[in-house]
């Protein structure tokens, strides 16, 4: 091809728009392929917030153990990716785990996502809450498609430092604490800046001021593409916490 039909200024508005439409489907395709596991903690607060002398006086007791001074905990799992998590992808059995000396005096699943994830157990007396432990509570291993969740209340006592998921799934490194990734709309919102920035430099005052709309109609092209990926990126909805769908 002749180097001089590439120089051509009005091959630069569609030579720009195909190279953002291939970066935006790679991105989107390489974002299709993910596999991730996340959860967040919705609640962690004391079981009492009642202050003072009088606090000291109450003796409130849940199966026989005080619980005063216990924290009321509400965590999400869910599916954060796009792939499914099967039963044959759980190396081990997920557990969710407290600090060494917590005791966990209860453990249930208080929702769903869908509401009859539990049926999907073959045996109606099995629940996700496989069985507690003293300081961690075992997951039974359940089929996740992309955006299950289920939300396990915890009621501990002597509950310091941080909380983490433990355990081994195929195709996933770690379980984190969820954060939403902004590489798409980060990408975006660079590539557009740049865009605008070649399109601002390609244009020559001498053709402003002679009205040479032919030299100057490809750059503003390019121009308005750039701004279009800046403004996508900039606007691009942010997912609130424990949204994943």
């Amino acid at each position: 091809m002749d180097i001089h039909v590439l120089q051509d200024v009005r091959l630069l508005g569609p030579l720009m728009t195909t190279i953002g439409i291939c970066i935006s489907i790679l991105l989107w395709n390489l974002n299709q392929r993910r596999k991730s596991l996340s959860y967040t903690i919705l609640w962690r607060h004391p079981l009492l917030n009642f202050k003072g002398v009088a606090r000291d006086q109450l003796d409130i007791r849940f199966r026989g153990e005080n619980v005063s001074s216990s924290q009321l905990v509400v965590i999400r799992m869910f599916n954060s990716g796009h792939l499914p998590i099967n039963l044959s992808d759980y190396q081990t059995d997920l557990s969710i785990k407290l600090n060494p000396g917590a005791q966990i005096l209860d453990a249930h699943v208080i929702e769903t996502m869908p509401a009859d994830l539990e049926e999907r157990f073959k045996d109606p007396e099995k629940t996700l809450v496989e069985r507690l432990d003293a300081e961690k509570i075992v997951i039974r291993p359940i089929l996740l498609n992309a955006g299950d969740s289920f939300t396990i209340q915890v009621l501990a006592s002597n509950l310091i430092g941080n909380i983490s998921i433990a355990g081994h799934v195929q195709g996933i490194s770690r379980v984190d604490v969820w954060r939403e990734n902004r590489v798409f709309p980060t990408v975006l919102t660079h590539f557009g800046a740049i865009v605008m920035a070649v399109a601002m430099l390609g244009v020559r005052p001498s053709d402003l001021v002679s009205l040479q709309f032919e030299h100057v109609l490809p750059w503003m092209l390019g121009f308005l593409l750039g701004y279009v990926f800046l403004s996508a990126g900039i606007s691009w909805p942010r997912k609130s916490e424990g949204s994943f769908v």
